[in-house]
């Protein structure tokens, strides 16, 4: 019995954390896959910012970065600094959905990679 996959996944707007991919096993059992960009480090910055009620201003104080540095990462003019995602790391709190997903841009960013898939 040959096993069924679905075709990649095709580029679409999406907020940080939605999966965009199912794939099927050779068993039949579904099971979700997750592709991040660098696209979605935009709205999860946002997402941190609204959860803990804070301005650009006063995230870019606390990481140790100016605030127009925030913004063009926001924007997705930028791509985060390993310094950064650090720092971001150490300065509030995560919750464990923020955690992992951080996890997933410092594993982007550590090996240089456009694109990350998790299952």
């Amino acid at each position: 019995m040959s096993s069924a996959r679905l075709p990649p996944p095709q580029p679409s707007k999406r907020r940080c954390g939605e999966g965009t991919a199912a794939m099927q096993d050779s068993s039949g059992d579904h099971s979700q896959a997750q592709t991040f960009t660098w696209r979605d480090f935009g709205p999860f910055l946002q997402r941190v910012q609204r959860r803990r009620g804070i301005s650009q201003a006063t995230l870019a104080a606390h990481i140790g970065c100016g605030r127009t540095y925030i913004w063009r990462l926001e924007k997705g003019r930028n791509r985060p600094s390993r310094m950064l995602l650090n720092s971001l790391a150490l300065a509030y709190p995560l919750t464990a959905e923020e955690t992992v997903l951080l996890c997933v841009f410092r594993q982007m960013q550590a090996y240089g990679m456009d694109e990350l898939e998790r299952a």
